[in-house]
């Protein structure tokens, strides 16, 4: 079995814009054959960050589509340039793709970018309200590609949990 593979599309200005928003998968879902779990945008989007781009000016789109689905993306003005390349004997675009193993780990590089804490860690918040504060991670969970953590801050009169990204804290 052949492993899947990914056609790699290089974004217009208008294209980007649109990603940095968070409308452009919506916009290319809507107007496309491309399936939502076909359409990756190396983006990571934080809450009291500016959005990182982990491959900026570029989206991953599944192989196995007709080569009109992609070409079609750069006549709506989203896609500057098709960098994968259409193979004319199958009528495809599988030439120059990216496999899915490394577009994996691609993506797993993205929990290299924030701390990473466990249950019980004592964490010091980077950015939002509570910035500088610490305080205890009491629970941690996965946002898409984002680690999240919760974490307990306690002041004189009130307790609060706090929901926060992995940018967003450090250790204590």
């Amino acid at each position: 079995m052949r492993e899947t593979s990914w056609v790699v599309l290089e974004l217009s200005t208008k294209g980007e814009d649109e990603a940095l928003k968070g409308s452009l998968k919506d916009r290319i879902v809507s107007n496309t054959a491309f399936n939502v779990d076909d359409v990756y945008i190396p983006l990571m989007v934080q809450r009291y960050h500016k959005p990182i781009w982990l491959m900026e000016g570029y989206i991953f789109i599944k192989s196995g589509y007709g080569a009109v689905e992609y070409y079609s993306l750069k006549q709506s003005g989203l896609v500057r340039d098709i960098i994968s390349q259409l193979d004319t004997r199958t009528g495809l675009m599988s030439m120059g793709v990216v496999p899915d193993s490394d577009l994996k780990k691609m993506v797993k590089q993205v929990d290299n970018l924030g701390g990473s804490f466990k249950q019980g860690d004592w964490v010091r918040l980077k950015s939002g309200p509570f910035k500088s504060f610490e305080g205890e991670v009491v629970m941690t969970w996965r946002d898409g590609d984002v680690r999240m953590y919760a974490v307990h801050l306690s002041f004189r009169s009130v307790e609060i949990v706090h929901t926060i990204d992995c940018l967003s804290i450090e250790g204590a």
